[in-house]
């Protein structure tokens, strides 16, 4: 059973914030990491699980959707229980 973040369609989120991204696979995306400077693109996600992880060592940030479009917005995520 697919988790309710597994549910989002990822890339019709980030083409509706204008976020740009090349396919790498059949399930993963490169993307410009949304936690730091970003110059080329060093973040990974899966649009599948809807998880990704920048792979810059010195980021490290990863997450799910939720997280990767707050940080895009420059919002806080709340997890509300």
């Amino acid at each position: 059973m697919a988790t309710q973040i597994e549910r989002v369609n990822a890339l019709a989120e980030l083409e509706r914030l204008g976020y740009k991204w090349e396919a790498i696979g059949d399930d993963e995306i490169r993307l410009k990491c949304p936690a730091h400077d970003d110059k080329s693109p060093s973040a990974a996600l899966n649009t599948k699980t809807n998880l990704w992880k920048c792979h810059v060592p010195a980021c490290g940030a990863q997450g799910d959707l939720a997280t990767f479009l707050a940080l895009a917005i420059g919002v806080e995520r709340k997890i509300v229980y």
